[in-house]
């Protein structure tokens, strides 16, 4: 299936319960990469790109924080508009053993306003982050409190990324939308 959304176009399929999906190009002309700064008296270095929506990635080597911690701080950090204009998502990144081991990475969602089980797009800038760090391959396994999303990473040209996710999906419900839902309301 194909479908468009404000971050691009998105191609999916489904096999069983996991779900692939071939993201947009994700730009880095204007990526932060490896910048020190301090928030709420903790000191990081941070990431910034957008994969669809805005992230901030904070790679540490191990958690140090509970998750009410992580969601103080990432509550601060999404609200430094001076950093990030739009609002960021927040990932907290720990590299697992290895070069393959992939990362472990809890996101704190802008909008939902907490942390999440799992978050695709974090996923991905959590790897593409990685990447450009030099911490991990272009395959990259993310795991989050929510389970195993795989990410895998075509770097196009030294600007851009092309991001494939898998996933767990899970069948919650069927839906109906009334057409006038998807007209502009002026």
């Amino acid at each position: 299936m194909r479908f468009e959304t404000l971050g691009g176009e998105i191609n999916a399929s489904v096999s069983g319960s996991r779900v692939t999906l071939k993201l947009a190009p994700v730009s880095l002309k204007d990526a932060v990469i490896d910048v020190p700064a301090k928030v709420n008296g903790v000191d990081f270095n941070y990431t910034f790109l957008t994969v669809g929506v805005p992230h901030t990635v904070i790679f540490k080597q191990k958690r140090t924080m509970t998750d009410e911690e992580y969601t103080v701080l990432g509550r601060a950090i999404r609200n430094r508009t001076d950093l990030f204009p739009e609002g960021t998502n927040v990932n907290f990144a720990v590299p697992r053993d290895g070069l393959d081991g992939g990362l472990d990475v809890v996101t704190y969602e802008r909008g939902v306003e907490d942390l999440t089980l799992s978050c695709g797009t974090g996923s991905t800038a959590s790897a593409i982050a990685a990447v450009l760090i030099g911490i991990t391959g272009p395959q990259v396994n993310v795991w989050n409190p929510g389970g195993l999303n795989r990410v895998s990473l075509q770097f196009q040209s030294a600007d851009t990324v092309l991001p494939e996710l898998e996933g767990g999906a899970l069948y919650i419900a069927d839906i109906q939308v009334a057409e006038d839902a998807f007209e502009n309301n002026k």
